[in-house]
């Protein structure tokens, strides 16, 4: 069975502060995710299926900060998705060509499952008009 990381406890001891000091001293990653990152693959803090434990490590070094150790680079603010605004076409959509008043009155209808969502839209079709 493979040794599990506790991983607040590990980053709290003397020598992984002072490695942790070194890594920020030699950042070059420009968010804090990707130091993050940095973080959990100096120390091998991976789960089960080899990925990063960035949550975990992420909480345990903002209580490290908080205590005074070092300064994490800062984290980008969020854009909610209410704070966007909506893209805006350059002239109107034109008029739909073929498509029923009412959805009942769509017949055979066709979808087909794409990777992209403009391949999605595109595979949409009306058929019986």
């Amino acid at each position: 069975m493979e040794k599990q990381h506790q991983i607040k406890r590990t980053l709290a001891q003397a020598d992984s502060i002072e490695t942790i000091c070194k890594l920020l001293g030699n950042f070059g990653h420009s968010t804090r995710s990707a130091f993050v990152g940095e973080v959990c693959e100096q120390f091998g803090f991976v789960d089960g299926r080899g990925k990063p434990q960035a949550a975990s490590c992420i909480k345990a070094l903002l209580e490290l900060e908080r205590g005074g150790h070092f300064v994490l680079p800062t984290a980008r603010p969020r854009v909610s998705v209410e704070g966007r605004r909506p893209r805006r076409l350059g002239q109107p959509v034109e008029a739909p060509n073929g498509v029923p008043a009412q959805a009942e009155a769509v017949q055979e209808l066709t979808l087909y499952r794409e990777r992209s969502r403009l391949n999605l839209l595109e595979g949409l079709e009306v058929q019986g008009q």
